[in-house]
């Protein structure tokens, strides 16, 4: 017993003195090293260390640290300061914003605010001057009278200017010298008007031109005809005034009045003077005002003036229609039946019409098309020349936007009311 008693009290000393007996089976156990701090790492007070505890004894049993390194005793000189802990980030840091409210509903609108000068000014200009009265031609008597009269929206000033047969424009001034004897004279609500007019002011026209917010427009001629024109057409107009007084339903009551069938179409029917031509001698237009169709601009008849009476040049029927085309031409279009559709441009010399060119279509196997295109002179027996000897072939289906691009292109000058 007291042998047992005494080697228990060495091996108690000697664990007491560091002492550590060989063991063949297990690995001896190491002292953690305790490294300088980093920087980054949390903060060890200068001159501590860190005990070693043996996790199989308990708190009260736990042996004193053993320090592997030699303590770090001195503090920093005073002269660095001490660095800040530097946290560490572990996860990328989620941005912070101010949330935005969710809008449910569409918000009221603001109130418009109220017009003020310079908008009304703004909006003036980009609606633009809208001519509204065109000046029409007239027809006197040598030492005539008469007034023209125009009118515009959105314009500021309003200015005549007169165009000689030339085409060429004069102010009010330079026409009076022009033409001796003629009188001019601007009157209020956009007038002006003619007196004593001399055999020389024949075939002169008249025009407005309109400013305002830096914008322009100028109304068609109205052209002056010297002469007893008038009196010459009187037949014509007359003619067309019974006609409407008494009205006619149908193509036959027309075809009996010597008046185009197409008077039936028109709420009311007119009269313009055009010299088409620039012969110095007017043409007599007569059109519809107020058309039922869609054929606002055409033409219901055309007279000319030869040798003291009127000449018809070109009267619309049920088969054939005529037009005013750009540059004073005259177009047609028309039907020799059911088997054959023609478009035909004119040109005006005297009392008779010019041919120019023309597009047609025949049927061939019960079917229309295509179109051929050609400028041959022989209106005639141009169905019997072969295919390949006219100008140009078009497909049907590309016809209709030919056609629609000519009547984009028709017009009527502004017409005096017969009835």
């Amino acid at each position: 017993m007291k042998k047992h008693i005494l080697l228990i009290t060495i091996l108690f000393s000697l664990c007491l003195c560091g002492c550590e007996f060989p063991k063949q089976n297990s690995a001896p156990i190491k002292q953690p090293i305790i490294e300088t701090p980093n920087p980054s790492a949390a903060r060890i007070p200068v001159g501590s260390s860190v005990p070693f505890v043996d996790t199989m004894a308990s708190p009260a049993q736990a042996p004193a640290a053993i320090p592997t390194e030699e303590p770090i005793s001195q503090a920093l000189p005073e002269s660095l300061p001490a660095e800040e802990p530097i946290p560490v980030q572990t996860e990328k840091p989620i941005p912070v914003s101010t949330p935005v409210p969710v809008q449910t509903e569409m918000p009221a609108p603001l109130p418009a605010p109220a017009p003020t000068a310079a908008s009304s000014n703004l909006e003036t200009a980009s609606t633009g001057i809208i001519i509204t009265k065109n000046p029409t031609s007239e027809a006197l008597t040598v030492g005539g009278n008469t007034w023209f009269v125009a009118h515009a929206e959105n314009a500021q000033t309003l200015t005549w200017q007169l165009v000689d047969p030339e085409g060429n424009l004069h102010t009010v001034q330079d026409a009076v010298a022009m033409n001796p004897g003629l009188g001019l004279e601007v009157l209020e609500g956009d007038m002006i008007a003619v007196s004593d007019a001399p055999l020389s002011f024949n075939g002169w026209g008249i025009q407005a031109r309109f400013d305002g917010q830096g914008q322009t427009a100028v109304t068609s001629p109205a052209y002056i005809f010297v002469g007893d024109y008038i009196n010459a057409y009187n037949p014509v107009i007359e003619r067309y005034r019974k006609a409407k007084l008494a009205e006619i339903s149908n193509f036959g009551q027309a075809h009996e009045r010597d008046v185009s069938e197409w008077i039936i179409d028109c709420e009311h029917v007119g009269y313009t003077l055009s010299d088409l031509d620039k012969n110095g001698i007017p043409e007599l237009l007569i059109a519809g005002i107020d058309t039922k169709d869609s054929d606002l601009n055409l033409l219901l008849d055309v007279y000319s003036f030869s040798y003291d009476k009127p000449v018809r040049i070109c009267l619309s029927t049920a088969r054939n229609r005529y037009y005013l085309y750009a540059g004073n031409r005259i177009y047609s279009e028309g039907s020799s039946g059911t088997s054959i559709s023609t478009h035909e441009f004119y040109t005006l010399d005297g009392t008779k019409l010019q041919f120019q060119e023309r597009y047609f279509c025949f049927y061939e196997s019960q079917i229309f098309g295509p179109y051929f295109y050609h400028t041959t002179q022989d209106t005639e027996h141009f169905l019997d020349q072969k295919p390949e000897n006219y100008d140009q072939k078009i497909p049907l289906s590309e016809f209709p936007a030919i056609r629609e691009a000519i009547r984009a292109q028709t017009w009527l000058p502004a017409l005096t009311q017969i009835a």
